[in-house]
């Protein structure tokens, strides 16, 4: 069986890697870029290729003689979802690995379409919950199979191992007075716009951005005024410095950027984010987690680690601060059980499907 494999995004590539590493790199070609090179790396995946734009799919998939290909999903026209177009095209099964509990079928749309165009031969989804919401948001049932989730399920591995040796200190927290917070950072502001009206490639204006939320934590932690560290990790789409915030004496607030952030997870007293799958990432660690995104507009959904039990809510700073205050001096950290969408095996379940279908 010969397979490409394929992630340009984050979300994507901790799902795909797993995958990839399980065919030899006789059966596999694997595109990455800049950003995703490192997932596949770290998987044992080192026979990678950065996708350029003097590529194309169509002339990929054929030059490697592929059976199938196998894919992350993204919300934007990237590699990724053109190699699930010109598959079909060229008679190869298609196969995408869902990293998210939410916008289901916007993966798989054109800006500003109704249609399905990317929708590949087989949907992997993480459990049965995601199966039922995506198809109430319009993905066919019967092309959609629980698989687990494969970046979830290597996570709750490398956490096993934490456990006897945990990862090294990241040099951001040296010498940090703590409570260690992390702050998880994302991209809003480009995705969805800045403000009331905007809107962005991915939709509506949130309600807030991750600067105003960041500023909000930095006034919550103001007003407690006791020292502490926040490490904000930046997206690894996001680029610039986002620039100082106003912190009471002996409060340190760095940033981070590209490094990875389970490390910074693992180390963390607590983690405050958005919407991010850090959150939940976090909570598996074992660590005492809040979704905060003040004046989230209704059309919007809570973040997955919510919806899913694993995270807390604050959603004014008044409930920031609260919740800040109860864990400030050392909340226990109890890991919970491994969850059914992180069981071991998830990654050789999607490659099951795929040569399930090869094999028709």
């Amino acid at each position: 069986m010969r397979v490409i494999a394929a992630a340009t995004d984050a979300g994507g590539a901790a799902n795909i890697a797993p995958v990839a590493a399980l065919f030899t790199p006789q059966e596999r070609r694997v595109f990455c870029s800049a950003a995703t090179e490192r997932y596949f790396r770290d998987a044992g995946v080192d026979d990678v290729t950065p996708w350029d734009a003097s590529r194309s799919v169509e002339h990929e998939i054929a030059a490697w003689d592929a059976d199938a290909v196998v894919c992350g999903t993204t919300r934007y026209e990237s590699p990724d979802r053109l190699f699930v177009a010109a598959a079909r095209v060229a008679g190869v099964r298609s196969v995408v690995v869902l990293d998210e509990w939410s916008w289901y079928a916007h993966r798989f749309r054109r800006e500003g379409a109704d249609q399905l165009t990317y929708l590949p031969d087989a949907v992997c989804v993480p459990d049965a919950f995601a199966r039922n919401e995506a198809a109430h948001d319009g993905l066919p049932l019967g092309r959609m199979i629980v698989t687990g989730s494969p970046a979830l399920a290597s996570l709750c591995d490398r956490i096993d191992r934490f456990l006897d040796v945990p990862p090294e200190l990241p040099d951001v927290l040296a010498g940090a007075p703590h409570p260690w917070i992390v702050f998880v950072s994302e991209t809003h502001a480009q995705d969805f716009g800045s403000a009331p009206g905007a809107r962005g490639p991915f939709g509506a204006f949130l309600g807030y951005t991750e600067r105003s939320v960041a500023t909000s934590l930095a006034a919550s932690l103001l007003s407690i005024g006791r020292p502490c560290t926040v490490i904000e990790k930046l997206h690894p789409a996001a680029t610039g410095d986002p620039g100082p915030l106003h912190l009471a004496p002996k409060q340190l607030w760095r940033v981070a950027g590209r490094m990875p952030v389970v490390p910074l997870l693992w180390h963390a007293d607590l983690v405050v984010g958005m919407r991010s799958m850090a959150l939940l990432e976090a909570a598996l660690c074992g660590r005492p987690v809040v979704s905060y995104q003040p004046g989230l507009l209704p059309d919007y959904e809570p973040a997955t680690g919510e919806r899913l039990g694993f995270v807390d809510s604050a959603k004014t700073e008044d409930e920031l601060i609260e919740w800040l205050r109860a864990r400030w001096d050392g909340a226990p950290h109890r890991r919970p059980s491994r969850p059914a969408f992180a069981a071991a095996g998830a990654a050789a379940s999607v490659r099951d499907v795929a040569c399930a279908l090869c094999a028709r």
